[in-house]
């Protein structure tokens, strides 16, 4: 094998520099430390423990540890992180710490708590520090999962949904009226011109009024209007 022609100096200290003819020099320390400075300036440093070092010119360095951990260090502060199992955390000046999967994911941890997660198909869900849930779909509609269980849903086109843990939901609509479900399988609906609307399992509606007057619709068509006491 041909071997590059070197020249070895040995120092008082007990290091040992080798200068190549291609222009690189290593270092070996007495206590097994080596450093290799290239001709193009960057310098690798290999510890004991395994680990390598390596500083470019630009001002980053790279360390890679024996179980295949790789983390490099720019000098605006930013240090990324590869990992054997393929994925890569960055940690930036400001806090916030974002981490890629190898299945494409990718989540971010910030300084207030706050964690989100955007999924390869566009989906984003955020953990507050409070405990509750947001999570933004492709289609533009967002849901916010409450710690005490209530979960409210706002679509693209202005509906709002609110799911509460009795089992009872609440849409707020476009056109601003209000209706709720219930467990029992009525339905109430209050409109904005002041009239509540109800709809009961047997499909029989009945109406309330601003002015007091109470109308019922029954399945087969009666109609019973009366005017409740003020």
């Amino acid at each position: 094998m041909y071997m590059a022609e070197r020249e070895s100096t040995l120092h008082v200290d007990g290091r040992e520099s080798t200068l190549y003819v291609d222009g690189k020099e290593s270092t070996l320390y007495v206590y097994g430390r080596e450093s290799m400075l290239y001709a193009d300036g960057r310098e690798s440093t290999l510890y004991v423990d395994g680990k390598e070092s390596t500083l470019y010119v630009d001002g980053k360095e790279s360390t890679l540890y024996v179980y295949g951990r790789e983390s490099t260090l720019y000098v605006y502060g930013r240090e990324s992180t590869l990992y054997v199992d393929g994925r890569e955390s960055t940690l930036y000046i400001d806090g916030r710490e974002s981490t890629l999967y190898v299945d494409g994911r990718e989540s971010t941890l910030y300084v207030d708590g706050k964690e989100s997660t955007l999924y390869v198909y566009g989906r984003e869900s955020t953990l507050y520090a409070d405990g509750r849930e947001s999570t933004l779909y492709v289609d533009g509609k967002e849901s916010t999962l409450y710690v005490y269980g209530r979960e409210s849903t706002l679509y693209v086109y202005g509906r709002e949904s609110t799911l509460y843990v009795d089992g009872r939901e609440s849409t707020l609509h476009v056109d601003r009226k209000e209706s709720t479900l219930y467990v029992d399988g009525r339905e109430i609906t209050l409109y904005v011109d002041g009239r509540e609307s109800t709809l009961y399992v047997d499909g029989r509606e009945s109406t309330l009024y601003v002015d007091g007057m109470e109308s019922t619709l029954y399945v087969y068509g009666r109609e019973r209007e009366r005017v409740r006491c003020m």
